[in-house]
Parts: C-alpha cells; sequence; structure tokens
C-alpha cells in the first residue's frame, strides 16, 4: 500500500503526519518546539515541487509513505496518480489519501507562505513550527485513525 499525506504546500502539516506515522518523531503532545527541525522536509519542500510524490520512507508492515504537496488542485493530481497507476500496471485501490488540509491554523498559513511563498525563512519558519506546534495534537490524531484505518484495510486483505 502507498500511503500519501497531502496539504497545500506540503512543508508542515503533511511532513508532521508523516513523520510521526513512521515514527521518526515521538507522538509527545506537546513537542518540544524543536522537533519539527528534525523532520527531514519541514519548511523545506518548493514551489517547483508541488504535485510531486516525495517518498518518505516506509512503515513496518512495507507500506510507503509519501507527502504531496497539492495546491488548489488535490482532485485533479489524485486523479492524475490514479490514472497513471492503472497506466503502469499499478491497482489504484493501493493509494490511501490522507488530508492534512484541515490541520492549518493562522500561523501556519502566515509562517509558511512567508517562508515558502516568499523567501522570508528567518520570519516564516519560527511562525510556522509555532503554529504547527499548536496544531499537533489534530495531526496526532490524524495519524492514529490512519493508522487504524491502515490496519483495517490490510485486515481485509
Amino acid at each position: 500500500m502507498k500511503i500519501v499525506f497531502y496539504c497545500y504546500g506540503g512543508a508542515h502539516a503533511s511532513q508532521t503526519a508523516a513523520a510521526l506515522y513512521l515514527g521518526s518523531i515521538p507522538p509527545e503532545n506537546p513537542p518540544p518546539l524543536t522537533i519539527f527541525q528534525q523532520i527531514t522536509y519541514f519548511d523545506r519542500i518548493t514551489q517547483a515541487e508541488h504535485g510531486q510524490l516525495k517518498y518518505i520512507g516506509t512503515d513496518n508492515f512495507n507500506n510507503q509513505i509519501y507527502t504531496l504537496a497539492c495546491r488548489h488542485s488535490v482532485k485533479t493530481i489524485t486523479n492524475l496518480i490514479k490514472a497513471f497507476s492503472i497506466l503502469s500496471g499499478e491497482n489504484p485501490g493501493e493509494y490511501l489519501y490522507v488530508n492534512c488540509l484541515q490541520l492549518f491554523n493562522p500561523l501556519m498559513v502566515l509562517g509558511g507562505y512567508l517562508s515558502r511563498g516568499c523567501g522570508w525563512i528567518k520570519i516564516g519558519r519560527p511562525l510556522v513550527t509555532l503554529g504547527t506546534y499548536f496544531s499537533f495534537g489534530f495531526i496526532l490524531k490524524l495519524v492514529e485513525n490512519t493508522r487504524m484505518k491502515v490496519a483495517s484495510i490490510q485486515k481485509n486483505v
């Protein structure tokens, strides 16, 4: 199975969710603020990478974990992935898309825009980090729900 955590810019909520899912960062709630800088692609995805699946790792059940920046094109991009998976002989049902868009708060939006959109990393990164910190409980719950869904799917296979 391929699990794709997606959000607008693919640099914060989806990266944090993927790292939590893989156990790359501990599920402490609240986490230390420094934990976010341990996430490989946190606040490091460029606009040129939007729309590209970013491989993050493989979980204990051999599921491949990806992140994706969709901007305003979630349906278009997921449909394209499904179409290309069919063309390449894969089963499009092997993909599980996890929506991280609902996890955003104003600090994440403003900080992400300043850091990734404007390139003002010194101003934006601390703001988006604080915003992600405040959303961490929601991200953690989303990851727990995703784990249960994956377990249910794999149990029925």
